[in-house]
């Protein structure tokens, strides 16, 4: 930045633009300190509209944002932006990746222009195209990196066919809708613009869309409601609204439910959750089931039907995780739900409750992803095997937060996915290889603008997803 206007320290930006080098095919980390905002483009020419690899915008102080990306090596478009409105005035990038330790990008690594070599030789096709993610709207797809003479810069997604995405990762998200059947095929692409073969397709029909909740059936013994995420469900399925009649004929003593999905909150303001079972029974609002989550309505025990309530604030209109749980020890047995809320009186809460009430088609959804994958039962037993003491924090979070973990097992490639209720991901950050052993993974947002909001936010190790938290993000 010396080479901008003598006398000139305040209120000036840069743009460079050029090519860099990747040397190795591998994980590379870049970096930007700056004060104040800057961005960096990786793999695109810069506009406005390009989506920057690494974000650090606004006014600030000099500190560190990173994000780290799996590339092939060549020779790669890279654009850098930068803006200093008063007080000091730096701009640093840094990267690391396959034998280079932190540092400065040398100026080796940089050239001004390029012209593309003949090159006639195509990418190999990609292979192990595989559904990472799948729910209500969406599908998040992954294959194994291409191989090419020079560089294999992106990937061509096609859809029935149709090439309807890019991406220069070997991963993405694909819109789709209910009950549809999808052929996806997948061609790499390198600088000289060859293009591979087809991959080989991938057939995927999504589900019919249903509201209503997920429920597991339970049978046993209890005088307080026992860990469920322990026993083994003697039925599961989907049922309209909270219904203990799909129990086992003629059982009506010691039995238990789960039930789990989405409530849509129609307006923000003052809600009131109420319990009226016989015997135990508790209430999660944004929060799925889990017996270390601490209940809304807290109502267990052995006890006949009386009423518990508690009022929670919702600060906006959305879908929300929300799970109740029940156990019948002997005598009668009951369990209902009541709410009431910003123009609605004290009801049942029903699959037709809400929308009698307030035009919307129902008020309990089991159709997001989350509903589907949401807990770290979807991770394979022997990814799942290597990683203990899992816990997000801090909850809410402003503009960054942290995953801790140990993991018992060497390697395995790491990134975090944050997702809005939809099941839509809104950020990604990748880690690359973890070590075993005690590891902290910082997922920093500073600059992404995510809304104040409930995310959901999951861990992914070898693009399995391996864990899930529901994060609030505040306003500070």
């Amino acid at each position: 930045i010396s080479v901008r206007n003598a006398g000139v320290n305040d209120y000036f930006g840069f743009l460079w633009e050029g090519f860099i080098t990747i040397p190795t095919t591998g994980n590379y980390t870049f970096e930007l300190i700056s004060d104040d905002g800057s961005k960096l483009y990786f793999n695109t020419p810069y506009s406005v509209g390009a989506a920057a690899l690494v974000n650090n915008d606004g006014i600030h102080g000099a500190y560190p944002i990173s994000n780290q990306l799996n590339i092939q090596a060549g020779l790669y478009p890279i654009a850098m932006t930068f803006f200093e409105k008063y007080s000091g005035e730096s701009m640093q990038v840094y990267w690391s990746g396959p034998g280079i330790p932190r540092q400065l990008i040398p100026n080796a690594a940089f050239t001004e222009s390029y012209s593309t070599p003949a090159d006639n030789i195509a990418p190999s096709a990609p292979l192990n195209v595989k559904a990472i993610l799948t729910g209500n709207g969406f599908m998040e797809i992954g294959w194994d990196n291409s191989s090419d003479n020079v560089g294999v810069t992106g990937y061509d997604i096609y859809v029935n066919n149709v090439k309807k995405y890019t991406s220069i990762q070997p991963t993405t998200r694909i819109d789709t809708t209910a009950n549809t059947s999808y052929s996806i095929t997948i061609k790499a692409r390198d600088l000289a613009g060859n293009t591979s073969d087809f991959s080989s397709p991938l057939a995927v029909t999504t589900s019919p869309k249903a509201n209503g909740l997920k429920y597991r059936y339970y049978e046993g013994v209890w005088n307080n409601l026992p860990d469920f995420n322990a026993l083994i469900p003697k039925k599961t399925g989907s049922t309209p609204n909270i219904d203990m009649s799909v129990r086992t004929p003629g059982r009506n003593d010691f039995f238990g439910f789960v039930w789990e999905g989405y409530i849509n909150i129609p307006t923000a303001g003052n809600y009131t959750f109420e319990l009226i079972s016989d015997d135990g029974s508790k209430l999660y609002f944004n929060s799925f089931y889990s017996a270390s989550a601490t209940a809304l309505v807290n109502h267990d025990g052995l006890h006949s039907a009386y009423p518990v309530s508690a009022t929670v604030n919702v600060a906006a209109a959305g879908l929300y995780p929300f799970a109740m749980t029940f156990f019948e020890n002997s005598g009668g047995e009951t369990m209902q739900v009541y709410w009431s809320g910003p123009g609605i009186p004290r009801q049942l809460l029903t699959t037709s409750s809400m929308s009698a009430g307030s035009g919307l088609v129902a008020n309990m959804s089991t159709d997001l992803a989350p509903a589907i994958t949401a807990r770290s039962q979807v991770a394979s037993a022997s990814a799942e095997a290597g990683f203990h003491l899992m816990k997000a924090f801090p909850n809410p979070f402003s503009d960054r937060f942290s995953i801790q973990f140990n993991n018992t097992l060497s390697g395995g490639n790491a990134s975090v996915g944050i997702y809005d209720l939809s099941g839509k991901m809104v950020f990604r950050q990748h880690f690359g290889n973890i070590a075993s052993g005690n590891a902290q993974l910082l997922v920093q947002i500073n600059g992404n603008r995510l809304v104040p909001a409930t995310y959901i936010v999951r861990l992914h190790v070898n693009e399995v997803p391996l864990k899930t938290w529901i994060l609030q993000k505040d306003d500070k």
